[in-house]
């Protein structure tokens, strides 16, 4: 019998539950990592679900705190945790022996990247998608005067929504220095398996700059360079779930 998506729930220690879907699988585990203020039931989170079905594999998707499904205010939402809660929910459906493969999308490409790195998981793969290694610097560095005086004054700020006309959300000071603290730098990183990264030269919202240099970092890393592709990629996900094929095929 073919296997189905079911949902899937994580209950943290402080009582948040953190909701999204499960599809077991026989071959490797998909876990796909969504980007800042985006949710599990996006467009790249649902191509790589249907290729996971359509393949055999296992593959997990979830939204963080204060995202999409899961509980919590967004406002206490936090980068370091996210990597936490993430290895949490991969612990709960990763067989022993099973190979796990992390598909990270803009900041979800960061959290696969601490994973992994920090031996969180035992990743056998990464699939990076306009990886937002530094995004909160880059985006405190071109705040206006007036947004970094408000923020000064009363720790937190509201900032318009870059894809979603006349609406805005909270940054409060504790995000950015969490994330902050949490942001790579230059320095060369030790990631103990195959790594594709895949950004658009057109993407305004993270500088394909930021993989150029991640790809020097990282030793053996692939970068793969789309011409012309924004940062959401979301009419290239031929070229995404062939460079996912790629990394499958491996080992």
């Amino acid at each position: 019998m073919k296997a189905t998506e079911r949902p899937f729930q994580h209950t943290r220690t402080d009582g948040v539950v953190l909701r999204g879907r499960y599809l077991p699988g026989a071959g490797a585990l998909l876990v796909f990592l969504s980007g800042f203020r985006s949710v599990h039931t996006g467009q790249k989170a649902t191509a790589v679900a249907a290729l996971a079905a359509a393949r055999g594999h296992g593959c997990l998707r979830f939204d963080y705190l204060g995202h999409g499904a899961s509980d919590g205010g967004f406002e206490g939402f936090r980068v370091s945790e996210a990597v936490t809660d993430a290895a949490a929910c991969i612990r709960l459906v990763h067989h022993p022996g099973q190979r796990l493969v992390l598909v990270g999308s803009s900041m979800g490409g960061w959290i696969a990247l601490e994973l992994a790195r920090r031996g969180a998981v035992a990743a056998d793969g990464l699939l990076l998608i306009a990886p937002a290694l530094d995004f909160v610097s880059r985006r405190l560095a071109a705040m206006p005067a007036d947004m970094r005086a408000d923020l000064a004054r009363d720790g937190r700020v509201r900032v318009p929504d870059a894809y979603t006309p006349d609406t805005s959300y909270p940054i409060t000071r504790a995000f950015l220095d969490d994330a902050l603290a949490l942001e790579p730098g230059d320095r060369a990183l030790t990631v103990p398996c195959p790594v594709r990264i895949v950004h658009g030269d057109a993407d305004d919202d993270v500088p394909i700059a930021t993989s150029r240099r991640l790809a020097r970092r990282v030793a053996g890393a692939t970068l793969v360079e789309i011409a012309g592709g924004d940062h959401r990629l979301s009419d290239h996900l031929p070229t995404l779930l062939a460079e996912l094929d790629r990394l499958l095929d491996v080992g």
